[in-house]
C-alpha cells in the first residue's frame, strides 16, 4: 500500500560562506532544525548573503520492493540531493515542486540524506529566503502507481441544467512487465467541507463511489460521471469536493491519489469582463509575495490564513502570486476561503534581471517547471489564470521572447488541455510593438501600470481581454504622516512614507483614489491586482531599508490607513458599514492637520471636539472625491467621523482621541487556543495606553516579551522598515503603537502558555493561552519515529525556537552594518523620544518682526535620547535658505562671538561649551527662527533615538512677507523636487527628485535664481532613464520664450543609479532668472546645478560686486569711487578651477599719500587677510601685489580702513 509521510523533522543544518570548497565540503557543526526552514531570516542585517546551506537527515530503509521518492514542495534555490554521498538529483528553480527517486541509492539499514542549497546574491528583486522552506514528504509506492499529480478532474456544466459531468483522467505509471497491472480503478467523491448533499445517478450517500473496470493497458484512463446540483464554489464560499482514485488488484487497494476540486464556471469577455458562475464579478485583487515578515519565507499555514483573512476583510477577492508558484498551503486556503487566484510562474525568462537569478537556468529548466506547476495545481477551483511571466524583457526585446512565449503556452496547454484556467502574462511593456505582438497569443492581457493605455488599446484591439495585473504602487508607513496632503513626498529624513496618500512610487498611481477610479471606470477590464496587499522584505523603494512600503498591511499584518480606503470602495455598507478617520490625534498646538475620512457609506461627517466640520457626500460609483478631508488646526481632544446612509441614518462612527505618554502595555491574541501540531501559531498584539486609557498611537517603547509554559516565541515584528533589530529576538520597539509576537507550541507539550510584555517605566501586561492535544499529530510522529534512527534527532525547531545566531551575526547585533543603515546598539532599558512638541506665539513673520522663538519639549521627559536635529525645509522636506534656525546654546555662543566683535577668549568659550552641554541634557528649551526671505517654510525637528534615520519628526509652518526675495543658488545642487508645480505627467522621485512619466509633454519650473554678474554657460544634471533609447529634454529661460538647451541623455545604469550629464548652454546666463524643464520621455531627474564661469583670472570690474556696505562710496559706471571709511566690497565665487594665483593686480587711484586696503580671501571656509598699500596717483594706475598662493573657488573682500579716499576701477588675480 502506498504511504506518504511528512518528513519535516529530524533534520540538521549547517550554513557556510559561499566558496567552491564549501560546495563540496558538508563538514562542520550542524544544528537541529525542523522544516520548513528559512536560514537567511536569522540575520536581518545580512539577508542577502552568499552562502551554501547543508541539510542532513538519517533514513532507515528495509528493502520491500517499494520505490522510495522524496517530494520537495520547494527549495530556494539551486539544490542538489545526495543519498549516501551520491547525487540523486538536482533542481534549480526555487519555487516549483519536484520529486527525487532515491531507491537506487538506498542501502539496507541507515542511510544519510544530504541536501545542498546554493544561495548567490543578487538572485531576486525581493527577499526570497533560502533553504528547504516548504515541506518534504517520503513516498513509498509500487512500481505501478498513479503518477504524481496524475489526476485531472474537469467538472463541465450542462447547458440550462444543474447537472454536471465530471470528467476524470488518471495517469498511471506502470511496470514494463505488467500486461495488466491492475483490475479496476475506484473513484470516491466526498464533500470536503460541510454536509454532503450530492446526488448522482448511482448513489445518494455521504460519498459517491464509481468503479471503472480496466481492459487494455494504457497510460491514461478516463471516466465521466454525473453529479446533480452540487454546491458551487464561489468567492468567499469555498465549497469543495475531494476525489480519491484507487488502483485495485486482486480486490486489494495498492495505490491511490487524491485531489480537491470544485464546481464553478469561469468566462472572460473583452467587453463584459470576468464572469463567475454566470454572473459578472469585478476582480478586486492584490499581488502577494511568499514571505511572512518575522517568519521569513518558511511556509506556515497559520500565517497564510492570517494574511488571507486580513485581505478578505479589506474586500480583496483575488490574489496574484507574484511572481512565482505558490505554496500548497496557500492553494488549499485559497480554495477553502474562496479567493480567485492568478497563479504566476516566472519573473524572468532567458534575460536575467539580477546576476544570479533563475534566468541562468530558464532554457534547461522551464519545461519541467511548468509541468510541475500546472499538474500540481490544475484541479484547484480557485485558479482562474496561469500567468507565464511578469515584466518579461524578452518579449519587449524581440523575436526571442515571442518564441519563449509560444513554448511556455504550449507547455501550459499540454498539461491543462481543457483550460481549467486562462493564459496570461503581466507586462509593463504594453506601449511597445513587440509586446503587443505577444498579446494576441494569450487569453487575457495583463497591464502593469498601464491603465492610461486601456481605452486606446481596447479600441485598437477590441478582441483583447484587458486587466490590471499590477497597479497602484502607492507607498505608506503605518502611522506616519507628512503634511500637507496636497504636497507629494517620496523621500525624507525618517526614511518613512506618508500614510496620508501623498506618497507615490512614480511608475504607478498618483493616489489611492486615482487607482480605484481608473479601474472602476474601465468597465471592460476584468479588474485589477494592486501592488501590494501586504508589505514584504526587500524592495524598500525609495530607500535602502529593510522591507517594502507598498502594502496596505505592514509586515506584521497591521492595517495601514490605505487598507480602509480600499475597504471603503471594495465592500458594501449594506452588509458591513464602516468608517475610518485618520491621522491619529497628537500634533503641535495650532499645527494645521489634514484630517481624512473614508467610508463605504454615501455620507460622512467630521466632528472636532464635538463641533461639526460639515458633511460630505461620497459618490462611490461615479465620484472623484472618495476620501474627503478637512484642514483642522490641532488642539487636544478628539476627532470623530460618522457615516450615514442616503436617508441620514447613522451607520458607523470612529473616534481618535489625543493622548499622553504611555502608562501601561496591553496585550491581545487572535485566538486563545491552538493544537499541539506543527504549523499552529497564535499571533499576539502588544499596544500601549496612556493614564486615561487612550491608545498611544505613536508609542515606540522598547518591549521585552517573555513566554513560559507550553509555548515558545518564534518572532517579533512591528512593521517598521527602518528597524534592523533581529526578528528572532525577544526585544523590539513598538512602532506606531504596536508590536506583534508570534507564539508556537512547544513540541509534544500541552497546557498553559503565559505571554508577558514588559517595558521600562510602564505597567506590564500578560495573557494566558492554551495548547491542546492533537491525536493526528501523535499518529504522525509515530510513523515518523520509525524512520528516524535516533528519536533524539527529533529536536525542537531551531528555526522557530532558539533564535541562535552565528558568531558574525552576534557581532552585527552590536555594530553598524556594512551599509551604515543602522546602529543597532541599544539599551534594554532605553526610553525613546515619542514626540517633540513645538509651540510658537506666531506663525507669521515680517520685516518688523523677522524672528520668533519656538519652544520645544520632549515626551516623555525622561527619554534616554537627546539627538535632535533642526532644519528649515520646504513642504517636501528639502532644505532651503528661506530662514535660519539657531539653537538655545548656539545663540548664547553667537552672542559671545559677535557681541564684542572678536573671537571668545578661553573663559568665554568654556562658558559657551557648558551652556551647550546643558542644552543637550534638557527635555525642553527653545530655538530662534530668523526669516531670510519672503514665502513659506517649515521649521523641522528630527529626533533620531540612537539610529541613523529620524524616528520622530515634528514641524511647524511659517510665512514671511516684506523681507525680500529668497533666491535659489544655481551653483549649488538644486533638488528637482523644488519645482513650483506638480503637473499630471510628473511624480515624486527618489532623493527629493522628480519623475517625468513620459505619458505626455510635461514641464516644470523653478523659483528665481541669481546667476550673478559672471553667470554660467554649463549645466550639470543627475538623471536615470527607465527604458532603452535616448531621453530628450529642453531647458527654457523665464517666460519660456528662450530655449537655452536641447539635450539628450542615453546612459544606462543600475536601478535608480543616477548618472551625471553635462551640457553646454546656447548662451551665458547672468543675473536673476527662472528656468523650466520640459520633456515627453520617462526618466528621473534627481538634481541639477549650473557651473559658474571660471572667471577667477578674469578682470573684475569694481561695480560687479555681490555686496557693498560702509560709510561712503559711489558706483560710477564700472567703477566704485570715493570709497571712504570702513567700506567693504565683497566678490563671491571667483573660481580658479584647478589653477592657483600668487599675485593680484589692482587698477585704481588715491588722493592720499597712501591708502591701506585689507584683502580678505575666504577659500573653503579658511579665511586669511593680506595688507595692501596703494600710493598716491592723479589717474588710475595698475599695481601688482604678491599674495600667498590661492586657488579653487574663493570669496574676496576689499576692506578700506578709516581715512581712505580711493577710486577702484578693477582687479584681477594673476596665475601662478
Amino acid at each position: 500500500m502506498k504511504r506518504k509521510t511528512c518528513l519535516n523533522n529530524g533534520w540538521q543544518f549547517l550554513e557556510k560562506e559561499y566558496s567552491e570548497e564549501n560546495l563540496q565540503c558538508p563538514d562542520g557543526e550542524y544544528m537541529p532544525v525542523r522544516l520548513p526552514h528559512d536560514y537567511l531570516i536569522y540575520d536581518v542585517r545580512n539577508l542577502y548573503r552568499d552562502s551554501v546551506g547543508w541539510y542532513r537527515r538519517k533514513l532507515m530503509y528495509v528493502p520491500d520492493g517499494l520505490e522510495r521518492v522524496l517530494f520537495f514542495e520547494g527549495i530556494y534555490m539551486d539544490s542538489e540531493v545526495f543519498v549516501n554521498g551520491r547525487s540523486a538529483g538536482t533542481w534549480k528553480y526555487g519555487y516549483s515542486s519536484f520529486e527525487v527517486d532515491i531507491t537506487p541509492y538506498l542501502e539496507a539499514g541507515e542511510n544519510e540524506l544530504l541536501v545542498r542549497v546554493v544561495h548567490r546574491s543578487p538572485n531576486s528583486r525581493w527577499y526570497s529566503g533560502a533553504g528547504i522552506y516548504r515541506s518534504v514528504y517520503l513516498i513509498e509506492r509500487e512500481s505501478t502507481h498513479i503518477a504524481s499529480s496524475g489526476l485531472y478532474i474537469t467538472p463541465v456544466k450542462r447547458e440550462a441544467s444543474d447537472t454536471w459531468d465530471v470528467e476524470v483522467e488518471v495517469e498511471a505509471a506502470q511496470g514494463a512487465d505488467d500486461e495488466k497491472p491492475f483490475d479496476s480503478i475506484r473513484y470516491i467523491i466526498t464533500q470536503k467541507n460541510g454536509k454532503n448533499d450530492m446526488r448522482s445517478n448511482e448513489e445518494d450517500s455521504l460519498c459517491i463511489i464509481f468503479n471503472q473496470i480496466i481492459g487494455e493497458k494504457s497510460n491514461i484512463y478516463r471516466h465521466t460521471f454525473e453529479i446533480t446540483a452540487p454546491k458551487l464554489w464561489d468567492i468567499y464560499c469555498g465549497n469543495l469536493y475531494e476525489l480519491r482514485a484507487e488502483l485495485i488488484k486482486g480486490g486489494e487497494v495498492f495505490d491511490y491519489e487524491q485531489s480537491v476540486f470544485g464546481f464553478r464556471t469561469i468566462e472572460i469577455d473583452c467587453d463584459k469582463g470576468f464572469l463567475l458562475n454566470g454572473r459578472h464579478v469585478k476582480i478586486k485583487g492584490s499581488c502577494e509575495h511568499h514571505g511572512f515578515g518575522c517568519l521569513g519565507a518558511a511556509v506556515n499555514k497559520s500565517a497564510v490564513r492570517r494574511k488571507l483573512e486580513g485581505l478578505k476583510r479589506m474586500g480583496v477577492n483575488a490574489i496574484r502570486t507574484a511572481h512565482n508558484m505558490p505554496s500548497v498551503e496557500f492553494m488549499e486556503l485559497a480554495d477553502e476561503m474562496g479567493f480567485l487566484v492568478d497563479s504566476e510562474a516566472f519573473d524572468m525568462w532567458g534575460h536575467t534581471k539580477t546576476k544570479y537569478d533563475y534566468g541562468r537556468f530558464f532554457a534547461e529548466s522551464a519545461k519541467k517547471d511548468v509541468e510541475s506547476w500546472i499538474r500540481r495545481d490544475r484541479n484547484h477551483p480557485s485558479i482562474i489564470m496561469w500567468s507565464v511571466g511578469n515584466e518579461i524583457y524578452d518579449m519587449h526585446a524581440g523575436d526571442e521572447g515571442l518564441a519563449e512565449l509560444v513554448m511556455l503556452l504550449g507547455e501550459v496547454k499540454k498539461h491543462d488541455p481543457k483550460k481549467h484556467a486562462f493564459t496570461t502574462f503581466a507586462s509593463n511593456y504594453m506601449r511597445w510593438e513587440n509586446t503587443q505582438k505577444c498579446a494576441g497569443l494569450v487569453d487575457a492581457v495583463g497591464y502593469n501600470y498601464g491603465e492610461y493605455l486601456y481605452k486606446e488599446h481596447h479600441a485598437k484591439h477590441p478582441d483583447w481581454v484587458i486587466y490590471g495585473s499590477e497597479t497602484s504602487s502607492m507607498l505608506a508607513s503605518r502611522g506616519v504622516y507628512h503634511f500637507p496632503i496636497e504636497t507629494g513626498t517620496l523621500c525624507d529624513t525618517d526614511e518613512q512614507c506618508s500614510a496620508l496618500g501623498n506618497c507615490s512610487a512614480g511608475w504607478g498611481a498618483h493616489s489611492y483614489t486615482d487607482n480605484i477610479i481608473a479601474d472602476r471606470d474601465a468597465g471592460f477590464s476584468l479588474g485589477q491586482f494592486i501592488w501590494a496587499g501586504v508589505d514584504y522584505f526587500g524592495e524598500p523603494t525609495p530607500y535602502h531599508t529593510r522591507n517594502s512600503y507598498f502594502g496596505q498591511m505592514d509586515t506584521a499584518g497591521f492595517e495601514k490607513d490605505s487598507y480602509y480606503i480600499y475597504q471603503a470602495e471594495w465592500t458594501s455598507f449594506k452588509e458591513n458599514p464602516m468608517v475610518h478617520v485618520f491621522p491619529h490625534w497628537d500634533f503641535n498646538p495650532g499645527q494645521v492637520v489634514d484630517v481624512c475620512v473614508c467610508s463605504n457609506a454615501p455620507i460622512v461627517e467630521l466632528f472636532v471636539n464635538g463641533m461639526s466640520m460639515g458633511r460630505k457626500v461620497i459618490d462611490h460609483a461615479h465620484g472623484t472625491e472618495l476620501v474627503p478631508h478637512w484642514k483642522v488646526p490641532y488642539e487636544k481632544g478628539y476627532v470623530e467621523a460618522v457615516a450615514y446612509d442616503e436617508a441620514g441614518n447613522e451607520l458607523a462612527r470612529q473616534m481618535r482621541h489625543s493622548f499622553s505618554d504611555a502608562d501601561r502595555l496591553v496585550i491581545e491574541a487572535d485566538r486563545r487556543q491552538m493544537e499541539n501540531r506543527y504549523g499552529e501559531l497564535i499571533f499576539v498584539e502588544i499596544g500601549a495606553l496612556d493614564k486615561d486609557g487612550y491608545a498611544v498611537d505613536n508609542a515606540n517603547n522598547r518591549v521585552e516579551i517573555k513566554v513560559t509554559g507550553a509555548g515558545r516565541l518564534v518572532g517579533l515584528d512591528n512593521g517598521d522598515s527602518t528597524d534592523f533589530d533581529q526578528v528572532k529576538a525577544s526585544s523590539r520597539r513598538l512602532f506606531g503603537g504596536k508590536l506583534l509576537a508570534v507564539i508556537a507550541p512547544v513540541e509534544g507539550v500541552t497546557g498553559k502558555i503565559t505571554v508577558t510584555a514588559e517595558a521600562e517605566g510602564l505597567w506590564a501586561a500578560s495573557i494566558d493561552l492554551c495548547v491542546t492535544d492533537d491525536k493526528n499529530m501523535r499518529d504522525e510522529y509515530l510513523v515518523q519515529s520509525c524512520i528516524c534512527t535516533d528519536k533524539n534527532n527529533m529536536a525542537e525547531d531551531m528555526s522557530e525556537n532558539s533564535f541562535q545566531l552565528s558568531e558574525d551575526a552576534e557581532k552585527r547585533n552590536h555594530t553598524r552594518n556594512a551599509e551604515g543603515l543602522m546602529d543597532s546598539v541599544y539599551s534594554e532599558n532605553e526610553i525613546p523620544i515619542r514626540k517633540v512638541e513645538l509651540t510658537a506665539e506666531t506663525f507669521t513673520l515680517s520685516a518688523d518682526k523677522s524672528s520668533v522663538k519656538v519652544h520645544w519639549k520632549l515626551y516623555p521627559e525622561n527619554a534616554t535620547y537627546r539627538d535632535l536635529k533642526w532644519s528649515i525645509t520646504d513642504t517636501t522636506g528639502i532644505a532651503i535658505k528661506s530662514a535660519t534656525v539657531i539653537q538655545q546654546g548656539e545663540a548664547d555662543e553667537a552672542m559671545i562671538k559677535t557681541g564684542t566683535g572678536k573671537a571668545p577668549d578661553k573663559m568665554e568659550a568654556a562658558e559657551a561649551q557648558v551652556k551647550m552641554e546643558a542644552v543637550d541634557m534638557l527635555s525642553e528649551g527653545y530655538v530662534t527662527v530668523n526669516a531670510a526671505g519672503d514665502g513659506s517654510f517649515y521649521l523641522r525637528c528630527d529626533a533620531y533615538n540612537g539610529r541613523t534615520a529620524a524616528g520622530v519628526r515634528s514641524s511647524l509652518e511659517f510665512t514671511a512677507a516684506g523681507i525680500g526675495p529668497a533666491y535659489l543658488d544655481p551653483y549649488e545642487p538644486v533638488s528637482a523636487g523644488l519645482c513650483l508645480e506638480r503637473p499630471h505627467g510628473l511624480s515624486e522621485g527618489v532623493g527629493h527628485g522628480v519623475r517625468f512619466l513620459g505619458k505626455e509633454k510635461t514641464k516644470i519650473s523653478f523659483g528665481a535664481m541669481d546667476f550673478g554678474v559672471n553667470g554660467s554657460e554649463q549645466l550639470q544634471m543627475y538623471l536615470f532613464k527607465y527604458y532603452p533609447g535616448a531621453v530628450k529634454l529642453r531647458i527654457y529661460l523665464d517666460d519660456d520664450s528662450k530655449n537655452i538647451l536641447d539635450a539628450e541623455f542615453d546612459e544606462s545604469a543600475g536601478w535608480l543609479e543616477f548618472k551625471k550629464a553635462e551640457y553646454r548652454l546656447s548662451e551665458r546666463i547672468k543675473g536673476i532668472h527662472h528656468i523650466s524643464i520640459e520633456s515627453e520621455d520617462n526618466f528621473q531627474l534627481n538634481s541639477f546645478s549650473f557651473v559658474p564661469v571660471l572667471h577667477g583670472f578674469d578682470r573684475i570690474n569694481a561695480a560687479d560686486y555681490d555686496e557693498i556696505f560702509g560709510d561712503s562710496y559711489k558706483v560710477d559706471g564700472t567703477a566704485v569711487t570715493g570709497i571712504g571709511n570702513n567700506v567693504s566690497i565683497i566678490y563671491r565665487r571667483l573660481n580658479m578651477g584647478a589653477q592657483s594665483a600668487d599675485k593680484i593686480k589692482i587698477c585704481g587711484r588715491t588722493a592720499n599719500a597712501k591708502d591701506s586696503i585689507r584683502l580678505k580671501i575666504d577659500c573653503a571656509g579658511t579665511e586669511r587677510t593680506e595688507l595692501i598699500e596703494f600710493e598716491e596717483s592723479a589717474a588710475p594706475v595698475e599695481h601688482e601685489f604678491n599674495i600667498e598662493p590661492v586657488g579653487g573657488e574663493i570669496t574676496v573682500t576689499l576692506l578700506y580702513l578709516p581715512g581712505c579716499n580711493f577710486d577702484l576701477e578693477w582687479f584681477r588675480f594673476l596665475q601662478e
